[in-house]
């Protein structure tokens, strides 16, 4: 992750549905034949004809959506909502000049709309109008001083075009919608180191880092009794509790600890699940909560559970990282150091988090857990299993590389592995392989400046933290247009093909592709890998046939 960088794809859609989710009119169960036959009666209805559009274009018929909005638009001229149905037609298509003219006629019907504003100003910045751009995003806040994604995207403009100040303007306002927002408290400090302002930078990385879920005690009174008595008692007292502070995670968590320990395993996930919903960002109950999936036989909602808390864990260490390098460039080495001990100390959770999503996958795979939509927790225990050691997966990461050198994800990944293992030169190996092919990977300099430290090789330790954190013009640039060009599938996908036609290394050019979407922020880091490992697991047929050939020797 790259604070710097995501910040430049914030605020992009891809489809313009999303920003006119509110103006376009649809109903739960909404389906193509009723609609038809409710048209049948009432063929000029505007309602009836615009939910028609929603459910083909939900659907990806393009032409069948374009006909249901433009007959709306011919029965009512009027009307705003069907113009803004054919801008997201158009938008799908990669018909710029329509979906402009379609925005436009929208405004002309509703010229106070904000959405309509900030949609306008997407449409520039993809046609590289960038002065269009600012002024249709100044618009759209002028109509609705809240919009948090106007300021995103003048933020991203400001920063491609290195006018810091604007950036960090831009920021601080978001800091100030937001100011419980981790995200914005973390991009807000990078900025500030990026504009040379490292005591401002400090003071940011710190308040990102004291807003934490166990503030909530304060938030009770303090005359509850929650400790006395035994576990019934406490289970009791507590569900009073998050009965009347049910937005309190904390104490969600520490009821489904109880449960947990009776061997409610329900109420325990329950409790866990909801401490997540109030705090989706809350690594302790992430982490506790995979580990009640894992104690239960439950291995791809543990796995799943520990690579979330895996990239909560990253972000922690990465938020010290940029206190450090603040006091660092403040003329405080000795804080400094102490704050890169503080990263070092969290960055071995990660190390093992990432490890053990990684091998309970491949016991998931390996027990045929993907086959079944509900898997049995019976069927990942016992004895007549083989199972997947730490060391079966760092070789099926050794494999995988042997074929697919200069994937960057897949050498941090073994990296991360060969780190657990204990074995730190070839890590910090995998781990330049992964700089080399994707110089602005932010988690692999993290790891490095780690190890260079450990090795008692400060300087080299704390460039790298530095190179996580802050990056050329050219490197903002780049990443800049990935993101626009992302946002138009069409063109994007043409971008990939000319790719393809040039002979360039088309698996190794999409692998790492899939990275720098993830550095501005526009792919799921962490569904990005599990996909990584369902990848792996998918190629690993070999090894899993000779598992289920020695189980086939034990029967």
């Amino acid at each position: 992750m790259s604070y710097l960088f995501e910040s430049l794809g914030r605020g992009l859609v891809t489809h313009l549905t999303s920003i006119f989710d509110a103006q376009l009119p649809s109903c739960a169960g909404d389906d193509r034949e009723s609609l038809l036959d409710r048209l049948a009666q009432a063929p000029t209805s505007l309602d009836l004809l615009m939910r028609l559009g929603r459910v083909e274009l939900r659907a990806g018929a393009t032409a069948e959506a374009r006909a249901a909005f433009e007959r709306a638009a011919a029965e009512h001229p009027a009307a705003r909502d069907p113009q803004l149905g054919l801008a997201c037609v158009y938008a799908e298509l990669g018909d710029l000049t329509r979906e402009r003219s379609a925005l436009r006629a929208a405004r002309k019907c509703d010229p106070r709309d904000p959405a309509i504003a900030f949609a306008t100003g997407l449409w520039h910045e993809r046609s590289g109008a960038i002065e269009a751009a600012r002024s249709s995003y100044r618009k759209a806040l002028a109509l609705c001083p809240r919009l948090r994604n106007a300021y995103e995207r003048l933020a991203a403009i400001a920063l491609h075009q290195h006018q810091l100040d604007e950036a960090l303007a831009c920021y601080q306002e978001l800091a100030d919608l937001a100011p419980d927002d981790l995200d914005v408290l973390l991009t807000l400090g990078t900025l500030y180191l990026e504009n040379q302002r490292p005591n401002d930078a400090a003071e940011q990385f710190q308040m990102a880092l004291l807003v934490e879920p166990d503030c909530d005690e304060r938030a009770l009174p303090t005359n509850l009794e929650i400790d006395a008595g035994g576990e019934d008692d406490r289970i009791a007292a507590l569900e009073r509790v998050v009965a009347e502070y049910p937005d309190l995670a904390l104490y969600r968590v520490r009821l489904a600890d109880l449960y947990a320990r009776v061997g409610e395993d329900d109420a325990a996930l329950q409790n866990y699940q909801a401490a997540l919903a109030v705090k989706p960002n809350f690594l302790e109950a992430t982490v506790k909560l995979g580990t009640q999936h894992l104690r239960n036989g439950r291995l791809i909602a543990a796995a799943q559970s520990f690579n979330q808390a895996t990239e909560l864990n990253d972000r922690l260490t990465l938020a010290f990282v940029g206190l450090g390098v603040a006091q660092w460039d403040a003329g405080a080495p000795a804080e400094a150091r102490a704050t890169f001990d503080l990263a070092a100390s969290v960055e071995p959770s990660s190390t093992l988090l990432l490890s053990e999503t990684a091998r309970l996958h491949f016991n998931a795979c390996d027990s045929g857990a993907f086959e079944r939509e509900e898997p049995d927790a019976d069927s990942f225990r016992g004895d007549s299993r083989v199972e997947w050691t730490l060391e079966d997966v760092i070789q099926r990461h050794r494999r995988a590389l042997a074929a697919r050198r200069g994937h960057a994800e897949l050498s941090y990944r073994y990296g991360v592995l060969l780190r657990q293992a204990g074995r730190q030169r070839q890590a910090m190996d995998a781990f330049r392989q992964a700089v080399e092919a994707v110089p602005t990977f932010t988690k692999a300099h993290v790891r490095l400046g780690v190890s260079e430290r450990e090795h008692g090789n400060d300087v080299q330790g704390i460039d790298h933290f530095r190179r996580a954190l802050q990056h050329d013009r050219a490197q903002v640039a780049a990443q800049y247009g990935l993101a626009v060009l992302f946002t138009q599938p069409n063109r994007f996908q043409m971008a990939i093909d000319t790719c393809d036609a040039d002979g360039s290394p088309t698996e190794h050019c999409r692998q790492n592709l899939d990275l720098m979407l993830q550095n501005v922020g526009l792919l799921d880091r962490v569904a990005a890998t599990w996909r990584g490992l369902c990848d792996l697991s998918a190629d690993a047929d070999d090894l899993i046939q000779r598992r289920r050939e020695a189980l086939a020797g034990k029967a």
